[in-house]
């Protein structure tokens, strides 16, 4: 993936493209179904929904619209949000199993599996000389959980400076 995805409708297109098959990409009546048994006890969104954020269309959705997105894709909502431009990992994770394999062996060990993955993965990338990784996305490890707050709508690039202060451990 050369360019990273900035807006919800990039962002939600690279999801359909990942979990597409590779000779057929998912239509929206598809999405709808999928987002539908992601939650069978939520209505998902429908067609024209899936039509108009992949048209970009619909740039300032609830947040119910993000979590319905979210859920139907199985990936940490924070992805979505404005203030989260690094898809890589998530790509990378959704495109390679052997990947996977290696992220779920270390998962259950910690910091420490984390570390030695780490360690081990820039040593591979120095025998092949390749040049330094890219940036890791944000971690959310070690945040507070949410505090229950007052419904209000906030503006959509102040919701991405508020989730990028969740990320980073910080309190409002």
């Amino acid at each position: 993936m050369t360019d990273t995805p900035k807006t919800l409708a990039e962002k939600v297109d690279l999801l359909v493209r990942l979990a597409s098959p590779p000779d057929h990409r998912l239509t929206m009546a598809e999405l709808a179904k999928m987002s539908v048994e992601a939650d069978p006890a939520d209505a998902g969104l429908s067609h024209t929904s899936w039509n108009d954020l992949l048209r970009g269309a619909k740039t300032d959705p609830r947040l119910s619209t993000l979590l319905v997105i979210a859920r139907t894709f199985d990936i940490p909502d924070a992805y979505l949000l404005p203030s989260c431009d690094n898809l890589t990992a998530l790509s990378a994770l959704h495109s390679s199993p052997k990947l996977r394999a290696a992220v779920t062996a270390v998962a259950d060990l910690g910091d420490e599996g984390a570390s030695a993955l780490l360690e081990a993965a820039q040593t591979i990338r120095h025998r092949m000389g390749a040049g330094p990784p890219p940036p890791a996305a944000p971690s959310t490890a070690g945040t507070a959980p949410a505090r229950r707050r007052r419904a209000k709508r906030l503006p959509w690039d102040q919701v991405g400076q508020r989730a990028e202060r969740d990320l980073e451990g910080k309190q409002s």
